[in-house]
């Protein structure tokens, strides 16, 4: 479980769910935990700006940049992992209450 201090997102970013400031004095370093709803279930990504050059966990292609800062094994169920994925994942708490109030509220909608 990695050791970053989640905030609640910049609302310019209505996706984003939960924000972390990784940035030094020389680069622009954040990381975003968005949550969207896609037929009515929780899709979670991670979205890294470094220093204006965007990756999501959306892309595989993007995932070796991402890991450098959320490794796989902290990404959250039901985010893919691929196949050869991790066993077991240990979130960071932080990410799982935001995908369990998301989820809750998304059934809460059905009602």
């Amino acid at each position: 479980m990695s050791t970053y201090t989640w905030t609640e997102a910049p609302a310019w970013m209505p996706d984003a769910v939960l924000y972390t400031d990784l940035s030094d004095e020389a680069t622009n370093r954040e990381v975003y935990f968005c949550i969207e709803d896609r037929d009515g279930k929780p899709f979670p990504m991670f979205v890294v700006n470094d220093d204006d050059h965007w990756y999501t966990t959306e892309s595989t292609e993007d995932w070796p940049i991402v890991e450098k800062y959320v490794p796989r094994e902290e990404w959250p169920e039901p985010m893919y992992v691929g196949e050869r994925g991790p066993k077991t994942r240990t979130p960071d708490l932080e990410i799982r209450f935001a995908l369990m109030d998301y989820t809750a509220d998304l059934a809460a909608q059905e009602d």
